[in-house]
């Protein structure tokens, strides 16, 4: 039955997301270069939005997004797979190490691009942790801060992150700043950013 439901909610979650497409503008410049490959830091908030950006950059290349290793996993795997892009699990406890490796491996692959929410996977809201930046130093690749507006959105406040669900026949603008390589002794002043002068953690 859990199993069912879960099916259920998959294919809810994309059957909205394709209404989205199909009435929602989205104004968003594609950022060049993007074949040579980057890191693409986003909120947590826009992750549902995001998969139809990650649809975008998916026509010159996969996309690999990294999401959490539980049940919400489920659901955004889904969803990316169904957008032409793919999800690599966070795992949790003694697998992390194996798993930073591989995920180092990933961003020195010259042709290919990795997405994360920066504040993900729990959080604190708009504080973004060092990952991205680490990626973008250890692959030399450029790391591009994703700001998204919605016209008309409805806003979870209950959650954590304030979760966006943009409303049908609304207007979506995406603004990608790019900052060139990063690092973790090196990470700029995002003007997305909620607040300056916080020390930010690789994980939750």
């Amino acid at each position: 039955m859990k199993e069912w439901a879960r099916a259920c909610l998959c294919r809810l979650y994309y059957a909205y997301l394709k209404l989205l497409e199909k009435t929602v503008r989205l104004d968003v410049e594609l950022p060049i270069g993007l074949e040579r490959g980057a890191i693409i830091g986003f909120w947590h908030e826009d992750s549902y939005i995001m998969n139809l950006l990650l649809k975008k950059f998916s026509v010159e290349q996969e996309i690999s997004a990294v999401v959490t290793s539980d049940g919400r996993g489920d659901y955004i795997e889904y969803l990316l797979k169904r957008c032409h892009g793919k999800a690599i699990r966070l795992p949790d406890g003694n697998k992390c190490r194996k798993f930073m490796e591989d995920l180092t491996d990933t961003a020195k692959d010259s042709g290919k691009t990795l997405a994360l929410a920066l504040d993900g996977p729990l959080g604190p809201r708009r504080i973004p942790k060092t990952l991205a930046f680490y990626l973008s130093e250890t692959g030399k690749k450029d790391f591009i801060a994703v700001k998204v507006d919605y016209s008309k959105a409805v806003s979870l406040s209950k959650r954590w992150d304030h979760y966006k669900i943009p409303l049908p026949f609304t207007t979506v603008s995406v603004t990608m700043d790019h900052y060139g390589v990063t690092g973790r002794k090196n990470i700029p002043r995002l003007d997305i950013r909620q607040r300056q002068g916080d020390r930010a953690p690789l994980f939750t």
